[in-house]
C-alpha cells in the first residue's frame, strides 16, 4: 500500500514538473513582465500541493477500508463484531480527511494569492489567459483531447465497417 501512494507521490511530482511549460504559456498570454521570473514558485507551489495530496489519498484509503471493514461486519452473519471499529470512529477517519483537504487547499490558494498580488494580476485575468491557452492547444489538436482519438470520425454509437450492426435487407437475403 506504502508502494502505490509514493508511486502517486512520484508521479505528481512529475506532473508539476511537465506544467512549467503550461505556465510558461500562461505567462504569455498574460503579457506580464514579471511573470516569467515566477514560473519557478507557481511550480514550488504545485510541488508542495504534491505531498498535500498524496497524504490525503491515504488517510482516504485508510478510510474507505475501515467503511468497507465495517459495512462487512453488518452485512456477514459469521463475521465477528470489530469493537475498536465504531461508526463513530469511522466518521472521525473522514473529517480528518476533510480537514486535511481543506487545510491543504486553503495554504495553496494563499500562497497562489499572495503570488498574484507580488505580480499585480488578478484571478479573473490568470482565467482568461488559461482558457486562453486551453483553447489554442485544443485547437492544435484538432479539436480532441488525447484520449479520445477517432471520436469525431466515427461518432457516438456509430457502426464501423465490420461491426455487428443491423444488415439491410439487400445483405439478408
Amino acid at each position: 500500500m506504502e508502494e502505490k501512494h509514493e508511486d502517486l507521490e512520484e508521479r505528481l511530482t512529475n506532473k508539476c514538473e511537465k506544467k512549467e511549460e503550461k505556465i510558461a504559456k500562461v505567462c504569455e498570454a498574460l503579457d506580464h513582465d514579471e511573470c516569467p521570473e515566477n514560473v519557478e514558485n507557481w511550480v514550488s507551489i504545485c510541488k508542495k500541493s504534491v505531498s498535500c495530496k498524496a497524504r490525503t489519498t491515504r488517510i482516504k484509503a485508510k478510510c474507505e477500508g475501515m467503511f468497507k471493514a465495517m459495512m462487512s461486519s453488518f452485512r456477514s452473519m459469521d463475521a465477528p463484531a470489530n469493537e475498536w471499529l465504531t461508526p463513530e470512529k469511522v466518521g472521525k477517519c473522514f473529517e480528518l480527511m476533510l480537514k486535511e483537504g481543506e487545510s491543504c487547499s486553503n495554504d495553496r490558494k494563499e500562497e497562489m494569492k499572495e503570488l498574484l498580488e507580488d505580480m499585480d494580476v488578478t484571478v479573473e485575468q490568470l482565467k482568461e489567459a488559461r482558457e486562453e491557452v486551453k483553447a489554442e492547444m485544443k485547437k492544435r489538436r484538432g479539436g480532441l483531447k488525447s484520449g479520445n482519438w477517432g471520436q469525431r470520425t466515427r461518432g457516438r454509437g456509430g457502426q464501423r465497417k465490420g461491426g455487428r450492426g443491423r444488415r439491410s435487407e439487400d445483405e439478408e437475403s
